[in-house]
């Protein structure tokens, strides 16, 4: 089973906000479930002078959370991130934002076969440096769909019990559009990376004292 660099990166940030939850959660169980379907896209290149190395990704995703007794959260989030490192002139530098989106800004087929973005957002460097991004991206399936599961993993620290659990659809896609970054058109880059997919994931946190 492959997953994207980004997946990766998504489930540590997933469970780096369940520690979080878990520290502040009241003692006995807790429940919770995300639902959801995402594209995502990453391009990769160097400058026609061999100086300058780009990577750019972009992540855009509906997600639903259950945690009872509250009620649902519906939200439509993107997520951009800009690496550039310039080897000639010893510089790196690394943009990255996040913003929850109206949901007509991101549409995606229940059965992946399509799936369009058209959005703005303004990421920043670790020093506030502002970049300014312009998307308007589709997906177009590539490959067949693919399921994968996980049963699960338990984690115990203190006496607090966390079990997480997931399971999904993705296929593989081509990308086609705009992505302008700062200027540059991203999509000039070779495109390394594309998918579309589903996902859902259930935690349950036990005697987890705050």
């Amino acid at each position: 089973m492959k997953i994207s660099r980004f997946k990766l990166l998504f489930l540590v940030v997933v469970l780096l906000a369940s520690l979080v939850l878990v520290s502040t959660a009241l003692a006995g169980s807790n429940v919770i479930h995300f639902r959801g379907r995402y594209a995502e896209a990453l391009f990769s290149g160097v400058s026609t002078d061999g100086c300058v190395f780009t990577d750019a990704l972009v992540f855009a995703g509906t997600n639903v959370q259950k945690s009872p007794p509250n009620p649902p959260a519906d939200i439509t989030e993107l997520n951009v991130l800009v690496l550039q490192n310039d080897t000639c002139a010893g510089h790196l530098a690394f943009y990255s934002g996040y913003t929850e989106l109206p949901d007509s800004a991101f549409q995606i087929d229940k059965k992946l076969t399509y799936a369009m973005l058209g959005a703005s957002i303004t990421i920043f460097d670790e020093f506030g440096n502002p970049m300014p991004v312009e998307l308007s991206l589709s997906w177009d399936p590539t490959g067949p769909l693919v399921r994968s599961h996980n049963s699960g993993f338990t984690h115990e620290l203190h006496g607090c019990s966390l079990n997480s659990h997931w399971n999904g659809t993705n296929r593989t896609a081509t990308v086609s559009g705009s992505f302008d970054a700062g200027g540059m058109e991203i999509t000039s880059l070779p495109l390394l990376f594309a998918d579309m997919g589903t996902d859902k994931q259930g935690q349950v946190m036990i005697n987890c004292e705050p």
